[in-house]
């Protein structure tokens, strides 16, 4: 099918099941990782040398925050449909992503192979499957083992591993669709932020697409930092981009949303309110010259 898992280093799980491809280390996966010539996935001061030390210690922080959050009641209050104005955000995030997707992909997704960076339990698989996607055509990846049985468990036909985006085990130019969701905001290294870029510019196929969500500020939270349009084009400099300021502040959001929804919808029509980008990034069909993307 064009996807392919490559060889890596780490403790491999095969024969569990056929979904679970390995466990890699990091270490060893971050000194293998082949970043691309762009400006940006370069080291412009000197020669390239992975800094192994601060991607694992980013690795590690973020286990450690994502298995915190999984645990916390205020978390699971932040992102409880059951708050109207968190509703709403999800709602006018998801509208929107079909529209890109669709744009993309005007025959729907029956025949994309998809790829789901920080694919938690499985849930952007299901919003994908309503435009056609076939499990067996997706592939996730996330850093937490729970949330891989979790998604292995709930949709046995996909593919699921456990490990880090930076280091994925697909061939080059194999997927036409990748996604990633409140990922790379929590990325503050920026070596495996370069890293994950170089991965995701050459798993894609020419033409393929790169479906971003993250914020652009998020002053509130000091394990993630906001992304903006600038750094996003320094990220992927000959990528088209189609791009959408969406998503009312969410502390904002929660609270009004219980008290009047009217406000809400007046809120989120002032552009400085909304603190997020919903990004479809298009490779282009040829490299550009002088560029890495391939």
């Amino acid at each position: 099918m064009g996807v392919v898992p490559a060889a890596i280093p780490g403790d491999f799980s095969g024969g569990q099941t056929r979904n679970r491809w390995a466990k890699a280390s990091i270490c060893n996966a971050a000194q293998q990782a082949a970043p691309t010539g762009d400006a940006y996935l370069t080291n412009e001061t000197g020669p390239d040398v992975t800094d192994v030390d601060g991607v694992a210690r980013d690795i590690g922080r973020l286990r450690r925050v994502y298995a915190e959050r999984s645990v916390s009641s205020a978390v699971r209050r932040k992102t409880s449909l059951l708050n109207p104005g968190h509703a709403y955000n999800t709602e006018q995030r998801r509208l929107i992503e079909v529209e890109l997707l669709l744009k993309a992909f005007p025959q729907g997704l029956r025949d994309v192979m998809a790829l789901d960076l920080g694919c938690a339990g499985g849930g952007q698989l299901r919003e994908l499957m309503a435009l056609g996607l076939k499990p067996d055509n997706f592939w996730g990846i996330d850093l937490m083992p729970d949330r891989v049985e979790a998604a292995t468990s709930a949709f046995p036909d996909a593919h699921f591993l456990a490990g880090s985006a930076h280091a994925l085990p697909m061939e080059d130019a194999s997927v036409e669709l990748v996604t990633q969701f409140m990922l790379m905001s929590s990325i503050l290294s920026p070596e495996l932020s370069r890293l994950v870029v170089a991965e995701v510019d050459r798993v894609l196929k020419p033409g393929g697409h790169f479906l971003w969500y993250d914020c652009w500020t998020n002053p509130l939270n000091t394990e993630a930092k906001g992304i903006g349009l600038r750094t996003l084009r320094r990220m992927f400099p000959h990528y088209r981009m189609d791009v959408r300021k969406i998503t009312l502040a969410p502390p904002l959001a929660r609270l009004v949303g219980p008290k009047s929804m009217q406000l809400v919808h007046l809120l989120n029509r002032i552009p400085i309110l909304r603190t997020h980008y919903l990004v479809l990034l298009t490779k282009p069909a040829q490299a550009a010259a002088g560029s890495g993307t391939t």
